[in-house]
């Protein structure tokens, strides 16, 4: 008798640029911005901070 072992991944993370996250959030850049920024009545600690790829990058 063989036993099939199915094995749970866990959601893989990915960079998005900005471009992507608009088309996929359905949030326009500049409410994007107000939910990163922490002083904004619409700051959002969920939503997911922007990571530095190099000097002038940012994903």
């Amino acid at each position: 008798m063989s036993s099939v072992y199915t094995r749970q991944s866990e959601p893989q993370q990915r960079i998005l640029r900005m471009r992507e996250l608009t088309k996929i959030v359905g949030l326009s850049r500049s409410t994007i911005y107000e939910k990163l920024n922490p002083e904004s009545r619409y700051y959002d600690e969920t939503f997911p901070k922007t990571v530095r790829l190099g000097a002038a990058s940012v994903g």
